[in-house]
């Protein structure tokens, strides 16, 4: 039994056999189960690629004019309405239709693409897992797209940090960034040097402070780090 699914900018295809199975319905995100996976497919390689039928396509993306409302009383969009920008096309085209799409090898994933100094993208891959992944049989398995992000935020945090070296917001996000990413040492260093900066500095006053003003996607996930850089309650 084959299944065939769309992907976006996913790199790798890694499989947890089913004793590790995740019930969690399909559409729901997750991370991936704990442990070492027992197969992996590198969607970056023709060699990986070529195991799963894996076709990489790309376009570029552009900033569009859209009508929409500003943040009301409940931190949601239910203000007066106003002008803003979205990207086109949206998540729910480029999983729709193939159009505009440029297929590109998966060895050159890592080319540069998009014009000017604020560029956005698109990458689609198709995958069709087959029965078994080497001695790894795909039914009953649980499979994990990762993906690797580019380090752009980090560049902008530490380059904020060099300019202004006491700025609270900062350190709160390279701290974060630190912890999301699993560099613990690192992270704990940072948190350091951000508690000598704010005394007494919980994940609970942090959050009721950020809930004035970032999303509440946003906000958990700083959260998430934070909280595995150690910071406490």
């Amino acid at each position: 039994m084959t299944a065939r699914t769309p992907v976006l900018a996913a790199l790798a295809v890694l499989l947890v056999g089913g004793s590790r199975a995740v019930g969690a319905a399909a559409h729901a995100p997750a991370d991936p189960p704990a442990g070492q996976p027992d197969a992996i497919v590198d969607l970056a390689s023709k060699e990986g690629a070529a195991l799963v039928g894996a076709s990489w396509r790309y376009r570029d993306a552009t900033l569009v004019d859209v009508a929409a409302r500003a943040a009301g009383p409940d931190l949601r969009p239910s203000g007066a309405p106003i002008r803003a920008l979205d990207v086109s096309p949206s998540a729910t085209e480029v999983f729709a239709r193939e159009a505009g799409f440029e297929r590109i090898p998966p060895d050159e994933l890592e080319r540069r693409r998009g014009n000017g100094k604020v560029s956005f993208g698109w990458y689609r891959v198709d995958v069709t897992l087959p029965e078994r992944i080497g001695s790894v049989p795909v039914t009953g398995s649980t499979v994990a797209f990762e993906i690797v992000v580019d380090d752009y935020a980090e560049v902008w945090v530490d380059d904020a940090l060099r300019e202004q070296p006491r700025f609270h917001a900062s350190f709160r996000v390279k701290v974060s960034l630190c912890g999301l990413l699993g560099r613990n040492e690192e992270a704990r260093d940072w948190l350091v040097r951000l508690l000598d900066l704010q005394p007494g500095l919980t994940i609970a006053a942090w959050a009721a402070h950020a809930a004035t003003f970032l999303a509440p996607e946003t906000k958990a996930l700083m959260i998430e780090g934070l909280r595995k850089a150690g910071l406490p309650e």
